[in-house]
């Protein structure tokens, strides 16, 4: 009889593929406490850091920025070799109507002919 290399134990949880982080700690206070989110760039990660920012209390009523490895992102004024920190750019109020706007005229355009197809 072969032995196994990794001993299988099934753990049941209320939880699937398509749960997200939110589903998660959904009903858990995490007032007063600290994470340690690793792989916040990807995936899981990813999915971790959004749900520990959206449900933050110390962000409560605070919106438009920009947060890498849960830490608010410094803002960068000139490129660098380096993908970190946010573009001023990104954080101007004009820029980003500006951005509402095409946007808008750019979505009227695609719904008014899906596809091309007349």
């Amino acid at each position: 009889m072969a032995r196994k290399a990794f001993p299988v134990s099934l753990v049941h949880t209320p939880f699937g593929f398509s749960s997200t982080a939110l589903d998660v700690i959904d009903g858990i206070d995490l007032s007063g406490r600290r994470a340690v989110v690793t792989g916040a760039s990807s995936g899981t990660g990813v999915a971790a850091t959004s749900a520990v920012l959206a449900t933050s209390p110390l962000l409560d009523g605070i919106g438009g920025r920009y947060f890498i490895d849960c830490d608010e992102t410094e803002t960068v004024h000139a490129r660098s070799g380096t993908l970190a920190g946010v573009a001023g750019y990104a954080l101007d109020p004009d820029n980003a109507a500006r951005l509402w706007d095409v946007s808008e005229t750019l979505v009227a355009q695609s719904t008014s002919s899906p596809a091309g197809v007349q």
